[in-house]
């Protein structure tokens, strides 16, 4: 196990609790996805994970071991974290960004392996081309791929990624799941909070259903039934099963309804 969160509660400064109560647990080598409409408390669970907020009750331990216990730097070295919405900042190269995922082992400056895993990651994405554009230059697709790369340049034993499939096109989408997917079974493990129930359900080896910062539901991917749909975001589903996978597919409009 991984992973292992046990009665998590979170609330911004002490107000009404985002989470409350939420449990769940990761194997190693599988993909989690937390799936849930706005304001379920999916982000906010993701940066607990990743110590970047502090809950106020609960516990979180990291192979075997109490995040507390971890030093800030030992903690980056585990978790590697792709936000779902990047600041652009100061103009910075692909490379360079990349580069930055090695700062958890770089004491004065980049040493010759520094230098190879980063290369070795630019290759493996594909990003050769572009390796020496500044990043603001680069589409969504493009930058997702940079910042994906940069947490995997954290060698991480663990993968955290808000939303990182949000205003991506469809090919794009499958680009950065399937290099998820790749890292993933090569021995890591990785955490989605994602919108997108179908590339979820492809994708995943484990569903996690937030509800106004609980656990609704959690398991494999029978988790993701009509009822629980209906349930937790309130609108009417069809589940369709193909070969090897679920497709969810909106109900038609009500008789009556107009959509601009």
């Amino acid at each position: 196990m991984i992973l292992e969160i046990k009665d998590l509660n979170f609330s911004y400064d002490g107000h009404e609790k985002v989470l409350e109560d939420v449990s769940i647990s990761l194997e190693r080598g599988n993909i989690l996805a937390i799936i849930g409409p706005n304001g379920s408390g999916k982000t906010t669970l993701l940066k607990c994970i990743g110590n970047i907020l502090i809950p106020q009750k609960g516990s979180i331990d990291l192979d075997g071991e109490s995040l507390d216990s971890y030093e800030r730097q030992d903690i980056a070295r585990k978790i590697g974290y792709v936000p779902q919405v990047e600041s652009r900042g100061f103009p910075s190269t692909v490379y360079d960004t990349i580069l930055m995922g090695r700062k958890p082992y770089i004491s004065w400056e980049p040493s010759e392996k520094d230098l190879k895993i980063v290369s070795q990651i630019i290759r493996k994405l594909g990003l050769e081309s572009i390796s020496m554009k500044e990043i603001n230059e680069l589409s969504g697709g493009q930058r997702q791929k940079v910042f994906v790369g940069r947490a995997l340049a954290q060698q991480p034993n663990l993968l955290l990624l808000d939303e990182p499939t949000s205003d991506l096109d469809l090919k794009h989408k499958l680009e950065v799941l399937n290099i998820i997917r790749h890292q993933v079974d090569q021995g890591i493990s990785a955490i989605l909070a994602i919108h997108d129930l179908n590339m979820a359900l492809r994708y995943s080896d484990r569903i996690v259903m937030l509800k106004e910062g609980s656990v609704y539901d959690s398991g494999g991917l029978d988790v993701v039934t009509q009822e629980n749909i209906e349930s937790v975001y309130g609108v009417k589903v069809y589940i369709t099963e193909h070969e090897s996978w679920l497709t969810v597919t909106p109900d038609k409009p009500v008789d009556g309804m107009t959509i601009d």
